[in-house]
């Protein structure tokens, strides 16, 4: 079953999964023969983000996207794949259209296939396959960049 995945930040700040919810399930009638499930939605824009954000520092990844702006994407990730934790100034609507990839955060990893869906709100994050490649839509929705993290 497609899953719908939100990722949120700890009281320390660190990037974790902070709901899993089975998609179906959410399905109600919209017209006939037509199921639908709201998985998210922002009120404003840029929207805004429910938790307090990292500054810029050496994980951040500048995508120049200004606030507010909009890009949708497709990757495909090669097998063997990983990244590097980093943080963006966006909030993605990631689905997993093909293969599995592993989403690596600050406490733990979850293992996402063909159908999930995850929504990363400019959190730490890294990405991982393994023996097959992933392909992944990504909606990239611009946040205020953040400011340069104190040190």
């Amino acid at each position: 079953m497609p899953r719908f995945v939100v990722i949120g930040l700890g009281e320390d700040g660190r990037s974790k999964v902070v709901e899993i919810r089975d998609i179906a399930a959410g399905m109600s009638p919209r017209l006939p023969g037509v199921g639908w499930n709201c998985a998210w939605s922002t009120l404003h824009q840029p929207p805004e983000i429910p938790w307090p954000r990292r500054g810029q520092d050496d994980e951040w990844m500048d995508l120049e996207l200004p606030a507010g702006a909009t890009r949708w994407a497709l990757f495909t990730f090669e097998a063997g794949l990983s990244t590097p934790l980093h943080h963006t100034a966006t909030l993605d609507y990631d689905v997993i259209l093909d293969g599995e990839v592993t989403l690596g955060l600050d406490e733990g990893n979850i293992l996402l296939r063909a159908g999930d869906c995850v929504l990363i709100p400019a959190a730490m994050h890294s990405w991982q396959t393994d023996a097959r490649s992933c392909t992944i839509s990504v909606v990239y929705s611009g946040l205020e960049p953040p400011l340069p993290a104190s040190r």
